[in-house]
């Protein structure tokens, strides 16, 4: 019988390597794909190895069981990994005090287990050498938090479910069991610990999701940051912060981290998302009226722009404000690498959406103009905003391939751009060379209820990134018992109230 299937072995009829290699590759292709036990089959032949392996190597769920043998389980197969999802699990607590803030002692205690958890990681990642992208995800919560408040909110790897259940069933939960979400972010709050931790050059990509049931302090993001030297890719989504909990110093830590992103270093891509989830913010506050999140500030915004220049790839919803950000530029400003820009901005409004009547939209669309003349690589650039059930966007987007270049409004009310905000536009488009320049706009059905940043989110069809797939996915799976909840439950009137008003 001749050979067939794996060069250099005499196979018999109906045996793997009796296969031509399609066949194999298709049946094997499933087998990884199915994902059901697979550590089972590696030791079938060489040839499953290698295709199980690099399947189950390529991405690690890390715990702080797991930690004493990590380095030496991966060792052999270190090249193979290109994720590592770091869950810290906080210490269990019974359902009483769960309406508190942590006391002084329990606190500590899960700082301890924080440092301790993010130190014997990086100390083995600190001895892998540099072999591509590795993904650093980290994830901190208490099992306690899903049996109490926290019902509804989803944890889960950075990788879509297949299904709507994959994540867990949600049920609604007692909203008034939410304090311990927002206490102080104390989490990495020693700058002398960061200082001590070994770098790690293997990490590329660092993910903080908003599925982070406590807060790791703006110190504590910083101290990350400059551990890892070789950072290209960071995703930031902490929740937004309450109206009186905006002390200056949380402001001037968060200027202070953009600030530290401007050294030298190989970072070209940022996304921030600060999640202004009413629900949970208004609960805490004790007043479950929209609006009580406090939105960006001076201070981030302008350290924020100036880290920016460096950048091929920046978006912050939230966290920062375009008008802030725009009015920041220096005139000496060059961002050479910029290529694609979102930002929020609470100027993003309705005529008569507020009471004294000032819009400054236009203004606004003339900043970003200005600032877009001081971006010769820039392809799209995005500032939105969803506000009490309203979304748009007004983009700019331009293409080599067609050499054009266009403006867009998107969203659900009418704006209209003033002659000269297109004619600024219009020079954005001719620096650059395009041909051709156009202005469209497209308006959203108004029926089309807009509940939350999901919805908003989904609606608005982003050309870039704001906020991570799976959290996306999250914040889709909570709107069912946002719904349900105030100031959310109470949206249809006040939405009704102001489209009448407009």
């Amino acid at each position: 019988m001749p050979e067939r299937g794996l060069p250099g072995v005499l196979a018999s009829p109906g045996s793997w390597g009796y296969l031509v290699p399609e066949v194999r590759f298709m049946i094997l292709g499933a087998l990884i794909q199915d994902g059901y036990r697979l550590g089972l089959y590696a030791t079938v032949c060489r040839e499953w190895q290698r295709a199980i392996e690099k399947k189950i190597f390529s991405r690690l769920k890390l715990t702080s069981s797991r930690l004493a043998d990590f380095g030496n389980m991966i060792h052999r197969n270190r090249a193979l990994v290109r994720y590592v999802w770091l869950c810290i699990e906080l210490r269990e607590y019974p359902c009483l005090p769960c309406t508190e803030d942590e006391s002084e002692r329990e606190a500590t205690l899960n700082r301890r287990i924080v440092d301790k958890a993010i130190w014997d990681t990086f100390k083995v990642l600190s001895k892998w050498e540099p072999t591509g992208s590795l993904l650093l995800d980290i994830s901190i919560y208490s099992p306690s938090d899903s049996q109490h408040w926290a019902r509804e909110l989803q944890l889960g790897s950075d990788a879509l479910p297949e299904s709507d259940n994959e994540q867990g069933t949600a049920s609604i939960g007692d909203w008034h069991h939410s304090y311990k979400l927002y206490g102080e972010a104390c989490f990495g709050a020693r700058y002398g610990f960061w200082k001590q931790m070994p770098k790690v050059t293997a990490v590329t990509g660092l993910l903080l999701r908003r599925q982070n049931r406590r807060q790791m302090s703006v110190l504590g993001v910083e101290g990350l940051c400059d551990r890892l030297p070789r950072l290209e890719i960071v995703s930031y989504e902490p929740w937004g912060r309450l109206a009186q909990q905006q002390q200056w110093h949380i402001h001037q830590d968060t200027a202070r981290m953009f600030r530290s992103l401007q050294v030298p270093n190989q970072l070209r891509r940022i996304v921030l998302f600060e999640d202004p989830n009413d629900v949970y913010i208004s609960v805490f506050e004790g007043h479950p009226v929209p609006g009580v999140y406090a939105g960006a500030t001076h201070e981030t915004s302008p350290a924020l722009a100036e880290a920016s220049l460096s950048l091929e790839n920046l978006s912050a919803s939230y966290i920062a404000d375009a008008l802030y950000f725009f009015q920041a530029r220096k005139s000496t400003w060059v961002w050479e690498n910029l290529a694609s820009l979102v930002l929020t901005s609470t100027l993003l409004l309705p005529k008569g959406a507020l009471k004294s009547g000032v819009n400054g939209t236009q203004e606004l669309l003339l900043a970003a103009a200005a600032a877009a003349m001081k971006m010769p690589r820039l392809n799209s650039m995005e500032l939105w905003r969803c506000w009490v059930g309203y979304a748009g966007v007004f983009r700019y987007q331009a293409s080599d391939t067609s050499n054009s270049a266009k403006v867009t409004w998107r969203g659900n009310w009418d704006l209209s751009l003033q002659p000269r905000v297109t004619q600024a536009w219009e020079a954005v488009s001719l620096q650059r060379g395009t041909r051709s320049f156009g202005v469209s706009k497209e308006l959203l059905d108004l029926d089309v209820p807009i509940v939350s940043q999901a919805d908003a989110i989904q609606n608005l069809q982003f050309l870039q990134q704001v906020v991570h797939p799976v959290s996306l996915w999250q914040m889709k799976r909570e709107l069912p018992y946002l719904e349900r909840t105030p100031p959310y439950s109470l949206l249809p009137e006040a939405f009704a109230k102001l489209k009448r008003s407009i």
